[in-house]
């Protein structure tokens, strides 16, 4: 499989998880801003819905994508670290923020695995999702951008820097 073939087909993998994941946030935007009060039985399933679609979706960009997209990129097979990868992209401004990125790792671990005691940290922790959501959505947009506009000559030449 060459490098091209690999990113396409990661992108492929999270076309549908995107899409499921923009239904959560464009149907059950009526429940953000959570609070302590909001996890009655009915929002807890659209909640739980939201939480997996996020996880997936994050899960793909960050585990299968991006590094995908950086081999493609870069054509360096060295193994990198994942703030290598977030810095990487940054100088291509492929990404915004690598220590945006950074910070959504961090909530994507605490809220996978370590469940809030009490539902006013887990209403903040899920907020901060819902906000990520068009960031992940945009990363995600940009680089199958990237393959399906070929336009990835001038961006490699920017890696070699």
């Amino acid at each position: 499989m060459t490098r091209q073939q690999s990113v396409e087909r990661a992108l492929a993998m999270i076309a549908g998880p995107l899409a499921r994941l923009h239904e959560s946030v464009t149907e059950d935007a009526n429940l953000f801003p959570l609070s302590a009060n909001s996890f009655d039985r009915q929002s807890r399933k659209a909640l739980d819905a939201f939480l997996q679609r996020f996880q997936q979706v994050y899960d793909i960009l960050a585990r299968k994508v991006m590094p995908a997209m950086h081999l493609f990129l870069t054509a360096d097979v060295r193994p990198r670290s994942f703030r290598d990868t977030l810095d990487a992209f940054e100088r291509l401004e492929l990404i915004d923020s690598a220590d945006r990125w950074e910070e959504l790792n961090e909530l994507r671990n605490r809220l996978i695995h370590e469940y809030a005691l009490d539902d006013l940290t887990r209403a903040h922790e899920l907020n901060a999702a819902f906000a990520a959501a068009p960031m992940i959505t945009a990363a995600a947009e940009r680089f199958a951008h990237i393959i399906a506009a070929k336009d990835f000559d001038d961006l490699g030449a920017e890696t070699q820097k």
